[in-house]
């Protein structure tokens, strides 16, 4: 076989690829770092950048400027050091940078004073391994670590970024336990109207809230009949801002109880929760209480999830109470729905709601060689479903739930304005 034709790249050119398999040029000349080109390779901007290189007029990325004394240049604590103070970091989600720092600092406590390029895949993999136990724990080490190589290799730090081979772990967990209306019940029995575990609840359930956002919305997030807040995971980001109206049990809840000034859940002492960890245990404690130990605030946002979509939602109407800017994520948290009241309901669709037909068959019958048989060797009494064609069909799955949960999202919704 002949080889293919290449054209060869102009002298000092390195091209690397991210992980979406987008080219990354750069000019290095050895020993020195590595400068970043415009691309696509030969048009117009990349040679003025090429020049601009060759004659030292383009310099290679600055990392930030700090003060005191810094770790020494090229170890890896130095390069977290140096990405923790980056334009790219500090675009982050504050919840992101935390957990990012959580994830990176206890690496550096052990391989700190290393070379950040003596890292390889193996090294990164090792790291994986040894966090298979907790499969979210390891990949999520494995994504901070393809974040900080990316960061080296944008500003020169490394010529290649060792965790992006490195596969992460496949997950068979089906998240957060989504709460059944037998459980929800469960826990309102256990702490009725006026208690703050069961504001906690209809606040979570009947807003679909995160407990990011549901341990700091009070009074001031209340205009109109509506509640009108921008959920903290994309406050930084998209900025989408949820406005809801205010549903009666909810508003039912939030009169019944003693709240905050600013906001409605608060602790003992009177006063907000200082931070969403400190909340999501103590509502964790809540549900063991309850004898709920398996359930967790998260799996009320799944609650109401599923509940929105059975009392008839379309998903753009549920996401708009929910505040999904995904609906794949959103349609995964909807899967958790009983599988066996759906399969009645599209039964009834399927047949159109027409009743099972009874047939029975004749005393005998007679084959073609002439051969009498009885009949009830080949078919006996029985019920048989005809195959009735699609019909407008209306499902009475809501039915009969007079004030209980499975009614909390369906029929009409009087606008309730909270009383001051």
């Amino acid at each position: 076989m002949g080889q293919r034709n290449r054209v060869k790249k102009p002298k000092y050119v390195v091209v690397d690829y991210d992980r979406h398999g987008n080219a990354r040029i750069y000019y290095r000349e050895p020993g020195k770092r590595k400068i970043r080109l415009r691309g696509p390779l030969y048009e117009e901007d990349f040679w003025k950048d090429y020049q601009a290189a060759k004659e030292g007029k383009l310099k290679p990325k600055e990392a930030p400027k700090y003060r005191g004394a810094l770790p020494a240049f090229g170890t890896f604590d130095r390069l977290c050091v140096d990405y923790y103070q980056s334009p790219e970091f500090r675009a982050l989600n504050p919840d992101t940078r935390y957990r990012r720092r959580l994830t990176l600092d206890p690496i550096r406590e052990v391989v700190g004073e290393l070379p950040a390029r003596r890292l390889k895949p193996q090294h990164i993999r090792a790291m994986r391994d040894k966090r298979a136990e907790k499969p979210h724990a390891a990949n999520g080490l494995l994504k901070a670590l393809r974040q900080l190589f990316s960061f080296a290799v944008e500003y020169g730090f490394m010529d290649n970024n060792p965790a992006r081979d490195v596969k992460l772990l496949k997950i068979r967990s089906k998240g957060y336990h989504t709460w059944t209306l037998a459980e929800i019940e469960k826990f309102q029995k256990k702490f009725p109207l006026g208690t703050q575990p069961r504001l906690a609840l209809d606040l979570m359930l009947f807003t679909g809230a995160r407990r990011d956002d549901a341990y700091t919305l009070g009074p001031q997030h209340v205009r109109n009949g509506r509640l009108v807040f921008t959920p903290k995971k994309t406050a930084d980001t998209k900025g989408t801002r949820v406005s809801i109206p205010l549903h009666p049990r909810l508003v039912e809840s939030i009169n019944a109880t003693p709240t905050g000034d600013m906001t409605f859940l608060t602790k003992n002492n009177g006063r907000p929760w200082g931070s969403r960890e400190s909340f999501g245990n103590r509502f964790k404690d809540w549900c063991a209480e309850a004898g709920l130990s398996h359930c967790s605030a998260h799996g009320l946002r799944k609650a109401a999830s599923v509940m929105l979509v059975d009392a008839g939602c379309s998903s753009a109407q549920a996401t708009a109470i929910t505040g999904h800017d995904s609906l794949q994520v959103f349609e995964g948290y909807v899967r958790a729905r009983d599988r066996e009241k759906l399969a009645d309901d599209a039964m009834e669709l399927w047949t159109g709601g027409e009743k099972s037909v009874e047939i029975v068959p004749p005393a005998s019958m007679v084959l073609e060689d002439g051969t009498k048989i009885n009949a009830n060797l080949l078919i006996g009494k029985g019920s048989v479903c005809g195959m009735a064609p699609l019909r407008e069909c209306v499902s009475n799955s809501m039915s009969g739930s007079q004030g209980g949960i499975s009614s909390a999202f369906a029929g009409n919704r009087p606008l309730v304005r909270r009383e001051k």
